[in-house]
């Protein structure tokens, strides 16, 4: 099916959408990312601004930018392989929106761009602008600009940048929030942020050349690999997986690498490791059969598989966990008639609906399945 006839599926109400299956054979893995691209796209008003949840009880002004960005990020991916003027006219329609709205310059240091998260849209205090937030806008609006470079300009894209390594400490570290006025936010700490920025600056070296952007993502994955050196509790942190295929592609253009590249394979190796054996019967990862937790691992163990590939070993375990996985997946997306058509609930479970939020449909969860799909290894 075409992303055109697929994105032309749609207006019935959310009674119909779940009580009439299609009949007929289940998708396949190109059909079932075609159908995921075409959610994003059906729910992607005029405006640029996305449908953010449905089947939920969450307020409509509610919306998170990292999800937004992330979204044109899964879109950036699909069209690589599926190249349309209609996914790109909505790909380059959000990444406006995105530039628009959210970026901007801080009143302390007008020479830096943020992406800033809005009170009104998030529960924060103050406008806050957030590593992760300005990671993946930096993304998703460097993707729309190998599109349509009037989107966003190099300029402003290394503003970006600066931004991030502004965020940066002096052990490679970040810090995770900037209150727009007040400064640092030392209260708050995410996992992933400091793996999408690896990818932010990693991709951004791509557009200039300038190898600070590389020194600082493996300073960060240096810093991470340190912190858990002395931990057996590793986190399932997919982000930095990611980041480090790239990274590791244009480890020779690092000046004076902060790590090994040695070392850093060999510590997602050790993650990717405790990811699988995490790995239920079924193929999920998590203790209830949820969408998201499967579809971020699964990129995780994507990237690794990629990287041995590279190399000639991949690992038979790691493939036969990563096609568990999306044999997994598959079983979530729903092939149902009307708007719901290609989106991806929270819960797998046959009783979604018995459970809290477990019918709820959000962008994030759509695009974390469309990137698994996209990133999986082919057979």
């Amino acid at each position: 099916m075409s992303l055109l006839t697929a994105v032309a599926c749609g207006g019935t109400t959310r009674t119909q959408a779940t009580s009439h299956p299609l009949p007929g054979a289940p998708w396949d893995a190109d059909q079932a990312a075609s159908e995921a691209a075409a959610y994003l796209i059906r729910h992607l008003n005029a405006d640029g601004r996305f449908d953010y949840v449905r089947r939920s009880s969450v307020s409509e002004a509610k919306y998170n930018i990292l999800r937004h960005s992330g979204a044109i990020h899964s879109l950036v991916q699909y069209t690589h392989e599926n190249p349309s003027p209609e996914l790109q006219g909505a790909i380059v329609r959000a990444a406006r929106y995105l530039r628009k709205r959210y970026v901007r310059r801080l009143p302390e240091h007008p020479e830096l761009l943020a992406a800033v998260s809005r009170p009104g849209e998030e529960t924060l205090p103050s406008e806050t602008a957030k590593l992760g937030g300005t990671a993946l806008a930096l993304i998703a609006l460097r993707g729309a600009y190998a599109l349509d470079s009037s989107v966003i300009s190099v300029e402003e894209l290394q503003a970006m940048g600066a931004f991030l390594l502004f965020m940066q400490k002096p052990d490679g570290s970040f810090h995770s929030k900037y209150l727009v006025g007040d400064g640092f936010d030392p209260n708050f700490h995410s996992l992933y942020y400091p793996g999408e920025t690896m990818l932010a600056l990693t991709m951004l070296y791509d557009v200039d050349g300038d190898s600070r952007w590389l020194q600082a993502a493996l300073r960060s994955a240096a810093q991470l690999v340190e912190s858990r050196r002395d931990t057996r509790d590793w986190p399932a942190d997919h982000w930095m997986m990611l980041a480090s295929l790239p990274l590791l592609e244009r480890y020779e253009n690092i000046p004076n690498p902060a790590l090994g590249a040695d070392e850093l394979r060999n510590h997602i190796t050790v993650m990717a490791a405790k990811i699988m054996r995490a790995q239920h019967a079924g193929g999920h990862f998590a203790k209830a059969p949820r969408s998201t937790p499967a579809a971020t691992r699964i990129e995780g163990l994507s990237a690794l598989a990629r990287i041995q590939s590279a190399r000639g070993d991949l690992d038979p375990e790691l493939r036969s966990s990563i096609e568990r996985g999306i044999a997994f997946l598959m079983q979530c997306q729903l092939r149902v008639s009307g708007s719901s058509r290609g989106g991806v609930p929270r819960s797998c479970s046959a009783d979604a609906a018995s459970e809290r939020r477990g019918e709820e449909i959000r962008i994030d969860y759509v695009q974390h399945y469309l990137s698994a799909l996209l990133t999986s290894p082919r057979s």
